[in-house]
């Protein structure tokens, strides 16, 4: 296994699905088929960002994408009545799926060196943390509001984002 593709595999998801998925984007991809396509093209961006050569590695972004919209198209069609087990089944989904081309393209090169990413890894959970915060807050009624929650996703994730452009141009 590719530990070092992996974690880059998992720290772009974080970044597309939370502070990258705008309220635009979101309210497209729970709108139908069509709406989950520019938030799945964020997932592709993203992880193409982390790899050294993108387009020697297009079946890995080609399975990224058919991959994720394949598990947002099932959220929105099967839609689980828990909102917090909605969330962390949709996210197992999506770790268990890049487990899985971590194994299939171990020779995968990122450009951001491991010891950087495992840094950077923890900070990439904080926007996550707050959007699940918002969930369990919508379910419970206690804390700090949805709609505060998603904006500290999004503020918490741009100082990781700017951190991975400086490596990446460096």
């Amino acid at each position: 296994m590719n530990w070092h593709m992996l974690i880059a595999l998992i720290i772009a998801h974080l970044l597309a699905d939370f502070p990258l998925q705008t309220d635009y984007i979101y309210t497209l991809k729970v709108r139908g088929n069509w709406g989950i396509i520019p938030h799945v093209l964020v997932h592709v961006v993203v992880t193409a960002f982390l790899l050294a050569t993108p387009l020697h590695y297009w079946p890995l972004l080609l399975g990224i994408f058919v991959s994720h919209y394949l598990i947002d198209w099932l959220k929105l069609h099967l839609p689980c009545p828990n909102p917090v087990r909605a969330f962390l089944l949709d996210q197992a989904m999506h770790l268990v799926t890049l487990t899985g081309f971590a194994l299939w393209m171990p020779s995968v090169q990122v450009i951001i060196p491991p010891h950087i990413l495992l840094l950077l890894f923890p900070y990439a959970l904080i926007p996550a943390l707050l959007v699940f915060h918002s969930i369990r807050k919508s379910s419970h009624q206690r804390g700090l509001s949805p709609a505060n929650c998603r904006t500290l996703a999004r503020l918490a994730g741009f100082p990781l984002l700017i951190t991975l452009l400086f490596l990446r141009g460096g």
